[in-house]
């Protein structure tokens, strides 16, 4: 038979999320209960700060090279605005898209993935609409090239994440590079056309950004 009256075990948990401690009391025999207070519930703003990327310098990486090519084109329009949203958008997609594909093949926890997959259809959607505008209302198909090399090399960063490869050198000079295309592309959306300034702008990028990869590793 239990007692009633006998103290908990050492920290058995309660409903609320507190716990309830035994501590040996001053007599012999004698035990004291100390209740904790109630551990906060975590809710959905840890997760959904978790899709966001991490790394400071990607973040770097990817705001200098747009805020560069808006800048040296002199124009802010919206075209420029729209680059911008899609590049954001696949931008935020890269990490959720990455933890997607590693619940699916059964690497982590299928618990989050509801909220993956309305992370990159919220993301899918703001880059169709504005891809869809910059193709057939502002017509600039010179970024079907940019979009293409940088799918391709999004590609190559999960299949380095997937095999444990994301943190090595010729990954995140790839990563580097690939975000150097956000100069080119929100140049060339700003003013509507080509120029030389257009590739010029990411090659000086891409020197940036790589450059800074051995010093942020050593």
């Amino acid at each position: 038979m239990v007692d009633p009256q006998a103290a908990p075990p050492a920290g058995c948990a309660r409903p609320d999320g507190g716990a309830l401690i035994a501590v040996r009391g001053a007599f012999p025999g004698t035990t004291m209960t100390i209740t904790s207070p109630p551990q906060p519930s975590a809710g959905p703003a840890p997760r959904l700060k978790a899709l966001l990327p991490r790394e400071h310098g990607g973040w770097f990486l990817f705001l200098v090279p747009v805020a560069v090519g808006l800048g040296v084109a002199g124009q802010f329009n919206g075209r420029g605005d729209a680059f911008v949203v899609a590049a954001l958008a696949l931008f935020c997609a890269r990490q959720p898209l990455g933890m997607a594909l590693k619940s699916w093949r059964g690497k982590r926890t299928l618990a989050d993935l509801p909220l993956l997959l309305a992370w990159l259809a919220v993301c899918a959607l703001l880059m169709a609409a504005t891809s869809a505008y910059l193709l057939v209302v502002a017509r600039l198909w010179g970024l079907l090239p940019l979009g293409i090399v940088g799918a391709g090399l999004l590609a190559l960063q999960l299949w380095a994440g997937s095999a444990r490869l994301a943190r090595t050198l010729w990954s995140e000079v790839i990563g580097a590079a690939g975000l150097a295309l956000a100069a080119a592309g929100a140049h060339y959306a700003a003013i509507g056309a080509w120029t030389i300034t257009t590739p010029v702008l990411w090659l000086q990028m891409a020197i940036v950004g790589v450059g800074g990869v051995p010093y942020s590793r050593w």
